[in-house]
């Protein structure tokens, strides 16, 4: 190859620049197969490029080698620059770090693939790739590929592989442009046997900091992934294998996407080795995507975030030994300023825990877990604003079995909420909205257990929430016990209430509600387990409530058990499947059914099927339109009363029903119980096996028809 290499004439003498200089650019020049990127000869001129310096790959130049590989030392210049096409470009860089002090990737074209593999390192990195300008820089379209990986297969103790700070660092403000992409991965397993104290791809800080702003354009793909495999057995101290001790992503500052964004974020702990004192496999210390300040999306865009968590190992022969696998310290996903997103926007975030494992030690498997208040899987700190066809999908689940002899075992605990929008909440036509929590416990323990389990709210909108038409929101929560119990466990158990509004709620046309729990207990043991339980309400609309035409809310409490021992909460609600403090507000044709059941209950001292307070409860003013039924059905066990409307109701024009059916055990209370000031209107009531009490202030009160039935 000929190639110019910094040639200066003057006057017809040939000047050529000093080799001790540093080069404004240096360009790749090496031809195929020499792909060495520490030749001084690839380059031009004749220096390996470092400091300030624009690195320039021209694909245009005859026979360049298109596979540069960096392995002998760390790469850090200015910035990579491609005046020519890009996409043919795929650089290597091996063991080493990336430092781009400048504009960062740019050109015409900027669509080259870059590699860094960080494999079996000895030595500890910081900043695997990083963005270090103050001013902005951006990768362009460039395709990212950032690796973090380490194995562990000799028997050796106390070693240290591929433990690094940041695997991405951006300093300044930072930008992708069309159809780049970002894939991180942090990969530790250990199969050692030894004392232990080994740290297997081990980063103290996050995968992914960035620490201005960050704007990406459209089609951009972002992935993040982490995951730690242990199958070894370590005699006195704990190992730490594919542990970050920071988040997966942060975003210190503004967010902005433009439109069909990919981000996905996973998190994964596979434990089947032993244990003693205190390990951590596949644990992440914060939040698995932490956008800091402000959040702006475009339309078609796509959030998923996942944690997995399965042990079948062994805790160790001390109660005090402590074994994380698949954890998550704070939050899967946390906006910390105002959330605004155009339309077809998808948010997933998925917890599962599962553990068939061994030991004496303390489990927590697939957790998501709190540092102070955190703990949330999903959280929304400000204002959260929508576009239309939203969809929120939320899942939690705990598996157990086995033999557990150790102090506690948590397995898909969720240490606040699952969902929580703190601010002022709008969301355009079509919003689907889907939480799940599940705990199946079939182990034989001797501890207490929590299997499945959401200390505090499955789904909160702290503040107003204004939704538009054809909204769907779901809410699911299941609790099965099949083992055997030495002290009280927790299997599907919310600490408070499934569906929450702490003020003002309003939805359009089409409205469906469904929130069920279900309970079911065949174990044994000693008592007082919490299956299916809700800590509070399964309906709490803490303001007003005001829904168009054709709304529907389906509530449903199911308790089922065979369980012997007394004390049991099956399928139980401690206060009411719903509640409005509010006025209630409905256009035509609202359907609300509320039921409550019970099944094959062997002990009259356990509470299966059973709610402590309501089953409805209208603290405000209820108006309803035309065709509207609210109903509520008991056939295990209601404390209160079945239907009770504190300020009475009014029907504007047409006919309503209301119906009270009991089937129950017992009823403490009245029925259905009328009070306040309002003079009623042209309702259907229906009773089945209960009675009506109409206290309203007025000395007349008017409904349309009374239907009474009784069952001997």
């Amino acid at each position: 190859m000929t190639y110019l290499r910094n040639t200066i004439y003057v006057f017809g003498v040939t000047l050529f620049a000093p080799l001790s200089a540093v080069p404004v650019t240096s360009t790749w020049i090496a031809e195929s197969p020499d792909s060495d990127m520490n030749i001084a000869g690839n380059w031009d001129p004749s220096l390996v490029p470092t400091g300030a310096v624009k690195v320039v790959f021209d694909s245009s130049v005859e026979n360049v080698d298109l596979n540069p590989t960096q392995s002998g030392d760390d790469f850090s210049v200015c910035s990579i620059f491609f005046p020519n096409s890009a996409s043919p470009f795929a650089i290597h860089f091996n063991n080493y770090t990336v430092a781009l002090n400048g504009l960062g990737i740019t050109g015409t074209q900027t669509n080259a693939t870059i590699n860094l593999t960080n494999t079996d390192n000895l030595t500890a990195l910081s900043n695997l790739f990083s963005f270090n300008r103050d001013n902005p820089s951006s990768s362009g379209s460039a395709v990212l590929n950032i690796s973090n990986v380490a194995s562990l297969l000799s028997n050796i103790s106390a070693a240290t592989l591929s433990n690094i700070d940041n695997q991405f660092f951006v300093y300044g403000p930072f930008s992708m442009l069309n159809g780049g992409s970002l894939t991180i991965a942090n990969i530790g397993s250990d199969s050692s046997q030894g004392i232990g104290g080994n740290y297997i791809s081990f980063m103290t800080a996050y995968q992914a900091q960035i620490s201005n702003t960050c704007s990406v354009e459209d089609d951009v793909t972002i992935s993040l992934a982490n995951s730690g495999t242990y199958s070894g057995a370590n005699s006195a101290t704990g190992n730490n294998i594919g542990l970050v001790l920071n988040g997966q992503y942060y975003n210190a500052d503004v967010f902005v996407a433009g439109d069909t964004l990919d981000f996905s974020v996973t998190n994964s702990g596979i434990n089947s080795g032993t244990s003693e004192n205190a390990s951590n496999i596949g644990v992440v210390g914060s939040s698995q995507i932490n956008f800091s300040n402000t959040c702006s999306l475009g339309d078609s865009n796509a959030i998923t975030i996942s944690n997995y968590g399965e042990n079948s190992g062994n805790s160790g022969t001390s109660g005090s030994n402590i074994l994380n696998v698949g954890d998550v310290y704070e939050h899967q996903l946390y906006v910390g300023a105002q959330f605004v997103a155009g339309d077809d926007l998808s948010v997933a975030a998925t917890n599962i825990g599962i553990d068939s494992g061994s030991g004496s030690g303390q489990t927590y498997v697939g957790s998501i877990t709190s540092i102070g208040s955190d703990g949330y899987q999903v959280k929304f700190n400000e204002s959260c604003t929508l576009g239309k066809n939203a969809s929120f999908v939320t899942q939690n689940s705990g598996t157990c079995s086995g033999t557990k002899v150790g102090s506690a075992t948590s397995v898909g605990q969720i240490s606040s909420s699952q969902m929580v929008f703190t601010g002022g909440f709008q969301g355009g036509d079509f919003l689907n909205l889907s939480i799940t929590n599940g705990g199946i416990d079939s182990s034989q323990s001797i501890s207490s257990n929590g299997i499945g389990t959401v200390s505090f709210d499955q789904l909160l909108f702290g503040s107003s929430a204004v939704i538009q038409d054809n909204a769907t929101i779901r809410i699911t929560n299941q609790g099965n016990f099949s083992g055997t119990s030495g002290a009280q466990s927790y299997s599907g158990a919310v600490g408070n209430s499934q569906f929450e509004v702490s003020s003002d709620f309003q939805a359009g046309d089409s409205f469906y509600l469904g929130v069920e729990n279900t309970g079911q207990d065949t174990g044994s043991g000693a008592g007082s387990n919490l299956i299916g339980s809700i800590g509070r309400h399964q309906v709490f609309f803490n303001g007003s409530a005001i829904l168009g035409d054709e709304a529907s809310i389906v509530i449903a409490n199911v308790g089922t058990s065979s369980y012997l021992t007394p004390s049991n909460q099956t399928g139980y609600v401690n206060s009411s499947q719903l509640e409005v403090d509010g006025s209630f507000i409905a256009g035509n044709n609202l359907n609300i059914s509320i039921s409550n059941r019970a099944t094959d209950s062997l002990n009259i001292n356990n509470y299966v099927g059973y709610v402590s307070g309501l089953q409805a409860l209208f603290n405000g003013t209820v108006t309803l339109g035309d065709g509207s039924i609210i109903s509520t059905t008991n056939n295990g066990t209601v404390e209160g009363v079945q239907l009770q409307l504190a300020n009475g109701f009014t029907v504007p024009s047409g006919k309503v029903t209301f119906q009270v059916i009991n089937e129950g055990r017992r009823i403490s209370d009245v029925g259905f119980l009328i009070e306040g000031a309002n003079g009623g209107g042209n309702a259907n009531i229906v009773l089945k096996n209960t009675r009506l009490d109409i206290t309203t202030t007025l000395s007349s009160f008017t409904i349309g028809e009374l239907n009474t039935a009784f069952s001997l």
